[in-house]
């Protein structure tokens, strides 16, 4: 059962990390000194982020507001105060955040809620797969654009999993479309 602090918390995930997807907040992070204390002037990296002015202060605030960068004195720096926090709330809403406990045969190829690594043994291979394949739910109909968007949140190639489990069968691809179903169960190869 999900308790209403889960909720919460996974509600600030949700926006903060639809924020950083955003091109706006890329463009204005990527502005900032990387090392903590570091400070840039708030025109420096408006100029460098190309962003008119109503969408980077726009930008700022909600950034400033997730706790993502701060701002003093006409300066902006990254927030490390908050970094630990920001990175907690990310990953406490991956799906495979408790794979280590519940698989423990794929805890090496976990790390922050993400498969960060492939096994080469093929049983191996086969469990990670189909521990993925839980990122969908049977009898569920998505586009491509969903099913890499669900797999970008555990995996950095999304391209490369969607495949696999359509090899497995534990996702079906319409033929000539770019829709995908989860089959159920019995239905699995």
């Amino acid at each position: 059962m999900t308790t209403a602090p889960d909720l919460v918390l996974r509600h600030r995930a949700a926006r903060l990390l639809h924020e950083l997807c955003r091109p706006a907040s890329a463009a204005v992070i990527a502005q900032l000194p990387s090392g903590p204390g570091r400070m840039r002037a708030a025109d420096l990296v408006r100029d460098g982020s190309a962003l008119s002015i109503k969408e980077f202060w726009t930008t700022v605030s909600r950034l400033e507001a997730l706790g993502v960068l701060r701002r003093r004195a006409g300066e902006l720096a990254l927030d490390h105060d908050h970094r630990d926090l920001v990175v907690g709330q990310l990953v406490a809403d991956s799906p495979l955040l408790d794979t280590p406990r519940t698989r423990p045969r794929l805890a090496a190829f976990v790390q922050s809620g993400r498969f960060t690594r492939m096994p080469t043994e093929p049983v191996l291979l086969d469990e990670l797969y189909d521990a993925l394949a839980e990122l969908f739910t049977p009898g569920e109909t998505m586009t491509e654009a969903g099913v890499n968007a669900r797999i970008a949140a555990v995996h950095d190639d999304p391209a490369e999993i969607r495949r696999g489990l359509v090899d497995r069968g534990l996702l079906h691809r319409a033929p000539g479309s770019t829709r995908y179903r989860c089959p159920d169960r019995t239905e699995r190869r």
